[in-house]
C-alpha cells in the first residue's frame, strides 16, 4: 500500500481490525470497541509525531473513524440507558477531539473524501433530548454558531482537509415517483453502471434504501433531459419496515451510490419545540417566543396543532440574528398556494415584507400588517417524503422550506425597513411645508396683494403628494424587481423610474421657483423658510433612494459574492435566481451549518457575520 513506516504498520492493523469488526450489539461490546480505537489512536499520534507519513495517515484515519460504534446506523433500534449514554459520550468525545486534533496538526494527503464522510457521520453524542428520550444526537448547536470546543475543532479539521477550499455537491429536493421493488436491486443498479455502498445501513433497512437508490438513479426531468444524479445528495425519508427513517443518498463522479443514516423520523419530535397544548395556547407561546404579530389563517384555512409544532421546529433552528429578523412578522396559513403569472411551480410558502396582493387578497378577516411568512398545504404534505439536517438532528423537509422563506427576509427586509424610514422622513418634511402653506393661504385670503407671490407655492404644496407618490411608487416597483431578481422586471422598472424622475425634477423645479417668490415676501417672518422647506422635501424624497436601491440589490450582490467564492446553486430551485439562491442557502445554513461550512466556508461565514454588504466581503475563517 505505502512504503513501510510506523504509521503505515498501524494503518494495516486498523484496517484489519475494521474488517473483523461486527456491529456491537451490547453496551460492553461498544465500550470495548472504543477502548480498542483509543489504543490505536494513542499509538498513531506517537508514531506520526516521530516520523510523519501523511499518505499512510490518511489510510489509518479513514479506517479508524469507521470503527466508531456511536452512529445512527450502529445504534439503530438500540435505546441505551442514561448511564450507558453518559459512558459512551464521555469516551467518544475524548477520542473524537483527539482525532480532530490529529487531522488539524497533520492533515493526511490521502482518503480525504472518506475521512470527511466519517467526520460528518460521527459528529454525534448519545443522550436525552428535550423530551428525555435517549438517542443519537448531533453535536451542532446553531445558536452558539458552532462555538463549542468540539464543533470548533471539527471546523478546523474540515478546513485543513479541504485546504480551505470547497467540496460542494448539490441537494436533490424534488419528489420522485415510486418504483416497483426489484428482486435484485444491487444487480439492477450495476447494470446501469452504478455501485451501491451500504456499509452504514442496518441490514434490515437495506432493501428499502436500495429501492430509493434506484429512484434517484432513474430520475428524469422533462425540463432538463441531460440531468444526471452524479454530484447530487438526496435527503429522503425511507419507508422502512420498522418505521420511517431519514437517510441521505449520494452519487459521486465514479457512479458510486452511498447511503448514510441520519436518524429515525421520530427523533426530532415536534413536541419538544412548543410546550403548550391546543392551537390557541401554542400560537400564544410562539408569538411571545419570537415576537410575532400574529399566527393567522387565510382563505378558510386554519392552523392545526401539528402544523404549529412543525413550524416551531423550523423556527427553533434560526440563529439568534435570524430570530431578530422574524420579530414583527405574522405567520399566515393558506390553503391553496397562488400561482403568480409566469411561474411554473406552485409555491409551498412565501415571504413578503410589504403589501402584496398576490399573497394577501382582500378578505373578510383582516390580517396583521406585513411582513408575512405564508405557508400552504403542500409544505406539510411533503414532510413524510424528504428531510433535512445532519446525522442526529434530521427533521422533516418542511423545516427547510419554512427557513427558505426566512431566507427571503434577508433579501427583502433591509430594503423594506429603509423604505419605511424613507416614508416617515417624507411625511415629516411634507408636514412642515404644508404647515407654512396653510399660514400663507390665510394671509393672501385676507390680503389679496400677497396672492400673486404666495399662491403658486401653496397650491404646488397641496398637489405635491400626488407627484411624490408617483415617484415613490416607481422606486417601490424597482425595489421589488431587484429583491426578486426579476431581470425583465428590473429593465421595465428602471425605465419607469427614469420617467418618474423626469416628471419629479420638473415638479421640484417649479416648486423651487415658486418658493423663491415666497422667500422674498414680507407677508410673514416664516416666508424665509419656504426655500429651506422645499429643499427638505427634495432631500427627503431623493436623498435616501440610492441607499434603498443598494439594499434592494442584496440578493443580487450575494449571488455575485457567491460566484466570486466559487459557490454554485445548491438545489435546482436555487438556479432560478439569486433571490432563490440566497433563500435556499440560508435554509441549509440553518438546518445543517457544518455542511455549508464544508461546502464553502466563506459563504457560511457571511451568514454568521450577520449578512453584511456582500460587495467587498472578505471573510476570515477563524478570527
Amino acid at each position: 500500500m505505502y512504503p513501510s513506516s510506523p504509521v503505515h504498520d498501524l494503518a494495516v492493523e486498523v484496517e484489519q481490525v475494521r474488517r473483523r469488526a461486527r456491529g456491537p450489539r451490547t453496551h460492553v461490546a461498544r465500550m470495548e470497541r472504543l477502548r480498542t480505537a483509543k489504543g490505536l489512536l494513542d499509538r498513531v499520534i506517537t508514531a506520526q509525531g516521530q516520523k510523519s507519513d501523511p499518505a499512510a495517515l490518511g489510510a489509518f484515519a479513514a479506517d479508524w473513524i469507521e470503527l466508531c460504534p456511536i452512529t445512527s446506523a450502529e445504534l439503530a433500534g438500540v435505546t441505551p440507558s442514561e448511564r450507558e449514554a453518559a459512558e459512551l459520550t464521555l469516551l467518544w468525545s475524548e477520542l473524537y477531539a483527539r482525532y480532530l486534533g490529529l487531522m488539524v496538526k497533520y492533515a493526511p494527503s490521502t482518503q480525504r473524501p472518506r475521512i470527511l464522510r466519517g467526520l460528518r457521520r460521527c459528529a454525534v453524542t448519545v443522550g436525552p433530548d428535550a423530551l428525555g428520550v435517549v438517542r443519537v444526537r448531533a453535536l451542532t448547536d446553531t445558536d452558539e454558531f458552532q462555538s463549542r470546543p468540539l464543533n470548533s475543532l471539527r471546523r478546523r479539521a474540515v478546513h485543513a482537509l479541504t485546504e480551505g477550499g470547497s467540496t460542494q455537491v448539490r441537494l436533490f429536493k424534488a419528489a420522485l415517483p415510486a418504483l416497483e421493488p426489484r428482486s435484485d436491486p444491487v444487480k439492477t443498479l450495476a447494470v446501469s453502471g452504478y455501485t451501491a455502498v451500504l456499509d452504514f445501513v442496518p441490514e434490515d433497512e437495506q432493501r428499502d434504501v436500495l429501492n430509493d437508490m434506484l429512484r434517484l438513479c432513474y430520475a428524469a426531468f422533462d425540463d432538463d433531459p441531460t440531468w444526471s444524479p452524479t454530484g447530487w445528495t438526496w435527503q429522503v425519508t425511507v419507508a422502512c419496515a420498522g418505521g420511517p427513517v431519514h437517510y441521505e443518498i449520494s452519487v459521486d463522479g465514479d457512479r458510486v451510490v452511498r447511503a448514510e443514516r441520519l436518524g429515525a423520523s421520530t427523533d426530532r419530535n415536534p413536541a419538544q419545540f412548543v410546550s403548550a397544548r391546543g392551537a390557541d395556547a401554542m400560537k400564544a407561546e410562539l408569538i411571545t417566543a419570537y415576537g410575532l404579530t400574529g399566527i393567522e389563517g387565510q382563505g378558510g384555512a386554519e392552523w392545526r396543532p401539528a402544523e404549529i409544532a412543525l413550524t416551531a421546529g423550523a423556527l427553533s433552528r434560526l440563529p439568534a440574528h435570524g430570530r431578530s429578523r422574524l420579530a414583527g412578522t405574522a405567520l399566515i396559513r393558506g390553503a391553496v398556494p397562488p400561482r403568480p403569472v409566469g411561474a411554473s411551480l406552485l409555491h409551498v410558502g412565501a415571504y413578503h415584507a410589504g403589501l402584496n396582493r398576490t399573497y394577501d387578497p382582500v378578505q373578510e378577516r383582516p390580517l396583521p400588517d406585513p411582513p408575512h411568512l405564508h405557508v400552504y398545504q403542500p409544505i406539510f404534505d411533503h414532510q413524510g417524503l424528504s428531510c433535512c439536517g445532519p446525522p442526529g438532528d434530521a427533521g422533516p423537509v418542511c423545516e427547510f422550506e419554512v427557513l427558505h422563506e426566512m431566507g427571503h427576509a434577508i433579501g427583502q427586509l433591509p430594503s423594506h425597513l429603509a423604505r419605511q424610514s424613507w416614508e416617515a422622513g417624507r411625511a415629516t418634511a411634507y408636514r412642515d411645508a404644508s404647515a407654512l402653506a396653510r399660514k400663507l393661504k390665510d394671509v393672501y385670503s385676507s390680503k389679496l396683494s400677497y396672492r400673486r407671490s404666495l399662491r403658486p407655492w401653496t397650491e404646488a404644496i397641496e398637489v405635491y403628494p400626488s407627484a411624490e407618490q408617483a415617484y415613490a411608487r416607481a422606486v417601490e416597483v424597482l425595489c421589488v424587481a431587484l429583491e426578486t431578481c426579476d431581470t425583465g422586471g428590473i429593465v421595465t422598472a428602471k425605465q419607469g423610474l427614469a420617467t418618474a424622475q423626469t416628471a419629479m425634477r420638473q415638479t421640484m423645479g417649479e416648486l423651487m421657483t415658486a418658493a423663491t417668490a415666497v422667500t422674498g415676501s414680507d407677508a410673514l417672518s416664516e416666508c424665509a423658510q419656504a426655500g429651506t422647506l422645499t429643499e427638505a422635501l427634495t432631500n427627503a424624497l431623493t436623498g435616501p433612494v440610492p441607499d434603498i436601491l443598494r439594499k434592494s440589490r442584496l440578493a443580487r450582490d450575494f449571488g455575485d459574492m457567491a460566484r466570486r467564492f466559487g459557490f454554485t446553486p445548491i438545489t435546482r430551485y436555487a438556479e432560478r435566481s439569486d433571490a432563490e439562491l440566497i433563500a435556499e442557502t440560508y435554509a441549509l445554513f440553518c438546518t445543517d451549518p457544518h455542511r455549508l461550512w464544508e461546502w464553502n466556508w466563506k459563504v457560511c461565514r457571511w451568514f454568521e457575520d450577520h449578512c453584511p454588504d456582500p460587495t467587498d466581503y472578505d471573510p476570515v475563517a477563524f478570527p
